[in-house]
């Protein structure tokens, strides 16, 4: 899911990138929104192709979401915040493609291997799948969000990340629309070879953008810059200054209601997505 706009973030080394400067790296960012929104969208299709071809229950059938939303982001947000803050984004961009790359090979395994007499295991593979793809692309949003934001002018940041989530946007559009047409539909609809087609591409997708990040040379965020509105040495990184005067996040996290908030606001929102 696209996120808003990550504030107080450090700048690039050497200045932010303008003109044709920021053509390449701008578009492998949208690369990541759109991978991940095209992994979205498949998954509604694959809930209900796997209703009717493993025999599970709708109820059954809901642990893709909890699999995806509960095991990926809530288990591999906080990794990959930890990875960006030790290693930087290129790391943690690579991290999250080869998870989201693996968990989508893995697929082709557990649909060649699935019989009538082993449907409910088969299931269960499909859902170890989904959650290393959600780990993935969880590691991904934490890090494309906020690197879309810094690698260009301030001025700019928030339309810039406004334009890559639009790319998101289209892809869960897409994808959908393509499975259930072309892939799932037909002659395809009780068997699971095309769900390993499917997606034996994403995972080739993943691995194209992935080598893209690792031969072009991105620029990296400066780890040491200096606080806002206030006399501070070198050492110290850049925090936000409230209009009390206090440093936005100091405090215990029971009194951030920016945070508590903000919190609620996107659980009913990806809620209200999902239904």
């Amino acid at each position: 899911m696209a996120g808003g706009v990550p504030i107080n973030v450090a700048p690039v080394q050497g200045g932010f990138l303008t003109g044709r400067a920021l053509i390449l790296p701008l578009s492998l960012i949208i690369s990541l929104f759109f991978l991940w929104g095209f992994s979205y969208g498949l998954l509604d299709v694959l809930n209900k192709h796997f209703q009717t071809v493993l025999g599970v229950t709708k109820l059954e059938s809901t642990g893709l979401q909890v699999m995806y939303f509960g095991g990926g982001y809530l288990l591999g947000s906080p990794v990959a915040a930890e990875v960006l803050k030790r290693k930087g984004y290129k790391v943690t961009i690579l991290m999250g493609l080869t998870l989201y790359s693996l968990g989508a090979i893995f697929f082709w395994p557990v649909a060649h291997y699935s019989t009538p007499q082993n449907q409910k295991a088969s299931f269960g593979g499909f859902l170890v799948c989904t959650w290393v793809i959600a780990c993935g692309l969880a590691t991904l949003e934490t890090s494309a969000n906020s690197y879309a934001v810094v690698i260009g002018d301030p001025a700019l940041a928030s339309a810039r990340l406004q334009f890559c989530q639009s790319w998101n946007g289209v892809a869960s559009f897409v994808g959908p629309l393509i499975a259930s047409k072309a892939f799932f539909s037909g002659a395809n609809a009780n068997s699971l070879v095309n769900v390993q087609y499917v997606y034996l591409a994403v995972a080739c997708a993943g691995a194209a953008v992935g080598v893209m990040f690792l031969v072009v040379k991105m620029p990296e965020v400066a780890e040491q810059t200096t606080r806002r509105g206030s006399v501070v040495d070198d050492s110290t990184v850049e925090l936000a200054i409230g209009n009390d005067g206090q440093v936005i996040g100091s405090g215990p996290l029971y009194k951030q209601y920016n945070m508590i908030f903000g919190f609620c606001t996107q659980f009913c929102y990806v809620g209200a997505q999902v239904t």
